[in-house]
This record gives structure tokens, C-alpha cells and sequence, in this order.
């Protein structure tokens, strides 16, 4: 396991925090957000969100979504300041947990708001599929249309049975679709995915040499990739030439590091590919590599 100083890089997280709030959404609607976090002064908050993401549980810090959550808690509670009343709260029906409302809080009106969160990442897949869907996570098991089924016809109306004064609903989703350099886009989209969504490029383990290839397109820059580790997947990556980090690759090597990877396992791999600035390698295209079975297995 990683390092949980690593995880608690403030830097890092201060950019992920930016890109939760920022980021176009992945659905539509998505609701409005105050103008607060503009004016936060960043290098403050720092310390704050450092000592706010040191109170994780070490079982759950390393998941994306638990750690896309705590951020938005942090929004919440510390930059628009609102009375959080629930979070993540279970409701039992008959000794059997039904389901858990993400994000009750009362808004600078006064106003109860429910919102459930996720930060989710599907790959376009235009060929048929088990589950009937052309938008398909890493686990084959998630796709697009059941996570919004989900969302709008289970989750957000859940709240009704305990707070019966809830003004608004939301669903408050981020992420990324990821598109394979050889299919054409697909010419509609499925009902409330975002036509603003955030993109990447998807490839099977057999298309490793795709790496070199997209590496081209930093226009003669000096090209670098690195595999992305739970829970950083949200932010762009940027490493600042200073500081020496050396979990970064020449695309070779690092394409011969996924296909060791691949013998021994079938676990997707997200990878960042940089290109050198002037003070700080910028991630300009995120891959991801996922094993010959995909989307069957």
C-alpha cells in the first residue's frame, strides 16, 4: 500500500479539490455552484485540508469516490459553510438498509438540498455488450445508463422518506469518458450525459505501442508517463521539475512496465502522459489500458 503521506499531499489535493468543483460535470442538470470557492485563498486552505483529509479511515482513503466525497464535504462544510445535516446517512426500513442519502445540507437561504455524489469514468465501447450499454466502466459490471437510473429513480428519492421538506435534489456527478483512438464518436449520446464532458483515450493491452503514438502529439516536447494510483484520479497531473519526482517514465519503459502487469493481472491501468513545460511536467492525455477481455470478463 501507499504511502497515507502521499495520499494527505496537499498540493495535490488542493488541485483535486479544484477540479470537483470546476470541472464540467458529467451529467445534466448539475446544480449551480455559489461563487465561494473563487475568492478562497488557496495556500490557507492548505493546512486545513490536510488536517480535514487526515481524519479518513484508512479502509476507505485509497477509493476514488470516497475520496471524491470527503472533498465536496470539505466544500460544504468549509468554504460555503453550510449546515451539513447528513452525510452518507443509512435508511433502514424493516431491519433492511435501503439506501443512504449522500449529502443533506440546509443552503445560504436556508433551504434543505439533497445531493448524491459520484465521480465515475466509462470507456465508449461501440460494439455489443452484455450489458446492452455503449458507455461501460473499467468493471464491465458499471455502465452509464444504470448508474443514472440509479441516481434519478432510487437514490435522490429516497430522501423524501426522511426529510419531508427537502426543496431541492441533485445529482452531483464528475468524471471522464474515455474514447478509443480507432471508433468513430458515436453520433448521439445517451439521455443527460454532459456533450461538455471531460475526455480520454481508451486501449487494450495489445495496443501498448498506442502510448508512443499518442505521445506524438506534444508537438516535440519531451514526453513522460506515469500510472495514476488510487485515489488520484481527478485532477490533471502536474509534477513541478523541482521537485525530482521520479514515479514517472520515458513512454518505453513504462510500456513495458503495463505489459509485466498484464501477465500477472487483469486490473485496468489509468495512465497520465506529461509533456515537459518550462517549469513543470503537464499531463496533456489520460489512457486507459484495460486487459483483451474487457468488456466480456
Amino acid at each position: 500500500m501507499e504511502s497515507s503521506a502521499k495520499l494527505r499531499d496537499t498540493p495535490q489535493a488542493i488541485r483535486d479539490l479544484e477540479w470537483v468543483l470546476k470541472s464540467p460535470s458529467l451529467l445534466t442538470p448539475c446544480p449551480a455552484l455559489p461563487e465561494s470557492f473563487a475568492s478562497q485563498n488557496l495556500a490557507e486552505a492548505q493546512d486545513e485540508l490536510h488536517t480535514f483529509l487526515a481524519e479518513s479511515s484508512e479502509e476507505n482513503e485509497y477509493r476514488v469516490g470516497r475520496y471524491f466525497e470527503r472533498l465536496v464535504l470539505y466544500y460544504l462544510k468549509h468554504i460555503r459553510k453550510v449546515e451539513v445535516v447528513a452525510n452518507g446517512l443509512q435508511l433502514q426500513e424493516d431491519r433492511q438498509t435501503v439506501g443512504e442519502l449522500d449529502f443533506v445540507f440546509r443552503d445560504e437561504a436556508g433551504q434543505l438540498q439533497h445531493w448524491e455524489t459520484a465521480v465515475k469514468f466509462y470507456l465508449h465501447f461501440p460494439g455489443t455488450s452484455n450489458c446492452g450499454s455503449h458507455f461501460i466502466g473499467p468493471d464491465s459490471r458499471d455502465n452509464f445508463e444504470k448508474k443514472r437510473q440509479r441516481l434519478f429513480e432510487h437514490q435522490l428519492p429516497l430522501s423524501a422518506r426522511r426529510f419531508s421538506d427537502i426543496a431541492e435534489r441533485h445529482a452531483f456527478v464528475k468524471g471522464r469518458i474515455f474514447y478509443h483512438p480507432e471508433h468513430l464518436p458515436p453520433q448521439t449520446l445517451p439521455d443527460q450525459l454532459s456533450p461538455d464532458h471531460l475526455r480520454g483515450v481508451w486501449i487494450y493491452r495489445r495496443e501498448l505501442a498506442w502510448l508512443s503514438r499518442l505521445a506524438e502529439r506534444a508537438n516535440g516536447r519531451i514526453v513522460l508517463a506515469k500510472v495514476l494510483p488510487k485515489p488520484f484520479w481527478l485532477a490533471p497531473t502536474r509534477v513541478e521539475l523541482a521537485t525530482g519526482e521520479s514515479d514517472h517514465l520515458p513512454v518505453d519503459e513504462l510500456q513495458q512496465k503495463l505489459e509485466q502487469h498484464f501477465r500477472d493481472s487483469a486490473t485496468p491501468r489509468l495512465v497520465s502522459l506529461l509533456a515537459k513545460e518550462t517549469d513543470a511536467w503537464c499531463e496533456f492525455e489520460r489512457v486507459f489500458v484495460v486487459p483483451e477481455s474487457w468488456p466480456h470478463s
